[in-house]
């Protein structure tokens, strides 16, 4: 009995594995390790825009992309790879790292240019970031006086040596231990 129980599940585990290579066939994907780590590189290189994804050249600094639908993506291309027959926008600058950017025309326009997603990521938290800023405004150092734009919302110093001189001129009265003026006297563990 325990035998036939055995082959049974093994042939289930089989069957199951067989479903699932024909699901992946369906959807236009593979499950060879050549063919994942071929779909995980042109992943990554679309979205840090380092090489072409066709002829796998990597991208000097300013040289214009054109980026185009391939596969599920939008693929960055170079000018040699990108197809005949598809038609670009007019160049325009990455708003992140201004290399010119081709993009293929849709029917729905892009509002911003961006090469890669890395870009988009960045410009967006630039953006962001300043937002936070303006809203912030300009706080006043509590030890200085000078006015400063701080990085967080609860900075009361602009820099690090007025932390460390309002932190002194606090704790001297207390303990006596950062008067200014005070005799310097050394004491040994022996002692």
């Amino acid at each position: 009995m325990e035998n036939v129980s055995q082959s049974t599940q093994t042939e289930a585990v089989t069957q199951a594995e067989e479903a699932a290579r024909r699901i992946e066939a369906a959807m236009g994907r593979s499950s060879t390790p050549d063919e994942r780590a071929e779909r995980s590189w042109r992943h990554n290189a679309t979205k840090a825009c380092s090489h072409c994804v066709v002829c796998k050249q990597p991208f000097q600094p300013g040289q214009p992309v054109y980026r185009e639908t391939r596969g599920q993506w939008l693929s960055p291309v170079c000018a040699g790879c990108k197809s005949k027959w598809a038609k670009h926008d007019v160049g325009a600058p990455c708003e992140h790292c201004d290399r010119i950017v081709f993009n293929i025309v849709t029917a729905r326009p892009r509002l911003r240019t961006f090469c890669c997603g890395l870009c988009e990521a960045r410009a967006r938290s630039r953006e962001k970031h300043q937002k936070v800023v303006e809203r912030r405004g300009a706080y006043e150092c509590q030890q200085c006086g000078e006015t400063f734009e701080p990085a967080r919302a609860d900075a009361k110093f602009c820099s690090r040596a007025c932390k460390q001189k309002n932190h002194r001129r606090v704790t001297a009265p207390a303990s006596g231990k950062f008067a200014p003026n005070a005799p310097v006297t050394m004491r040994w563990r022996n002692d």
